[in-house]
């Protein structure tokens, strides 16, 4: 995140539109990661709530770095409840971090809000209000990220081998990279890190290269593709083939709701007579199969202001937001891109099933809405309905 040039400069260092909230504390004392001290300055993150602790602030106490006193003044807001009088593990104090000391002064003076209002007190069971802080610039979107990461091995092994990956099987090739299995050392496998499979998830996708084939009698190598330990596919090493085989496809096999698991590639001898053959893997992704967008979200075959309506209702949900409630793009979110949506399909009919029956007619309140959010409402117009409706289940 940093800008070398000019660390107070807007950094790289963004928030997600679908994060509710974040919070940035840092420190500039402008001196930019002088040789040897490693006292380096913060930067502000673009969508969050950022305050820059003063430096003279930090330099009353803590530790010889006031780029490490920055986690040392948040854990003091973090003990800010505790009694005076509170031991905690490996020294640690109402006070002490177990490291380093903060002084009460650190908080409450020189700009800097009470200890019991700033820093841990906005998490969400720190409870503090958040309404009225300001925010650094703007939320980025948030975009589908590659599950895989490094899954087109462009740049060495990043995201196979930290936090449960694992296996030596080496990076090769000029310009399209990939890795090599084969017989030596633990060359034989090559597993990812432990990644999200979210809910539309049913497979794996990858190139392969049989480069050289078993040869002994049987020639009984399989190349197996492991999903959390569990084998999703099986592919026999008995013949090489003349370059990259494309896309094939490992099928999960079952239904699920979304989850966390490793990624790996193995050669097996099944026959225990010792591995001979050797395979390459590229462009390693995950395959998912999303339903249809749909921007009909109260189900009644059109999409209309009605819609809108819904979408605006829900607008802000995070986790679990149904269809009904505004989620265009059944992502269980109702953001912006859900309106997107919206504006995409206005006017078009939908097969989505019914869910809603009217009690009454709902063209009038559709056509308010309709002018509104294609911006043709007056300042001065105002729109009053009573609608009944009953909700099928």
């Amino acid at each position: 995140g940093y800008v070398s040039s000019s660390p107070s400069a807007n950094s790289r260092v963004f928030t997600y539109d679908n994060v509710r909230f974040a919070d940035n504390y840092y420190q500039q004392d402008g001196s930019y990661e002088p040789l040897f001290t490693f006292d380096f300055d913060g930067v502000r993150a673009e969508g969050a709530y950022n305050f820059q602790i003063p430096s003279s602030v930090l330099k009353s106490g803590g530790g010889s770095l006031s780029h490490s006193d920055v986690h040392t003044w948040y854990y003091g807001t973090v003990t800010a409840t505790l009694p005076s009088d509170y031991a905690g593990y490996s020294g640690a104090t109402r006070n002490n971090d177990g490291d380093e000391s903060f002084p009460d002064s650190w908080y409450g003076a020189s700009g800097v809000p009470a200890r019991t209002a700033t820093g841990f007190a906005f998490t969400e069971i720190g409870g503090a209000s958040r309404d009225g802080l300001p925010l650094s610039g703007a939320k980025s979107a948030a975009a589908p990220l590659q599950s895989v990461f490094n899954g087109d091995v462009s740049y060495g092994t990043p995201g196979w081998t930290e936090h449960g990956g694992g296996g030596s099987a080496p990076v090769a090739g000029s310009g399209d990279q990939y890795f090599q299995l084969s017989a030596s050392g633990d060359n034989d496998y090559r597993r990812h890190n432990a990644m999200y499979f979210d809910r539309y998830a049913d497979g794996v996708a990858y190139d392969y290269w049989i480069n050289t084939a078993a040869t002994t009698s049987g020639a009984d190598d399989v190349l197996q593709v492991l999903v959390g330990g569990n084998v999703i596919d099986t592919l026999l090493l008995a013949s090489t083939t003349s370059g990259f085989a494309r896309g094939r496809i490992s099928s999960l096999g079952y239904t699920h709701d979304g989850f966390a698991a490793t990624l790996e590639f193995r050669l097996v001898d099944v026959a225990g007579d010792g591995l001979e053959s050797a395979v390459r893997i590229d462009n390693a992704t995950v395959v998912e199969s999303p339903p249809s967008v749909s921007a009909d979200l109260d189900g009644n075959a059109i999409v209309d202001g009605a819609d809108f309506l819904n979408w605006q209702r829900g607008f802000g949900t995070y986790l679990h937001a149904t269809r009904l409630a505004g989620d265009a793009n059944d992502d269980g979110n109702v953001l912006a891109n859900d309106l997107g949506a919206w504006r995409a399909g206005y006017g078009e009919a939908s097969s989505i099933p019914a869910v809603l029956t009217t009690s009454a007619s709902i063209a009038p309140v559709d056509a308010a809405l309709e002018a509104f959010a294609l911006g043709g409402a007056r300042a001065t117009s105002s729109v009053t309905a009573t609608v009944s409706r009953r909700v099928n289940y």
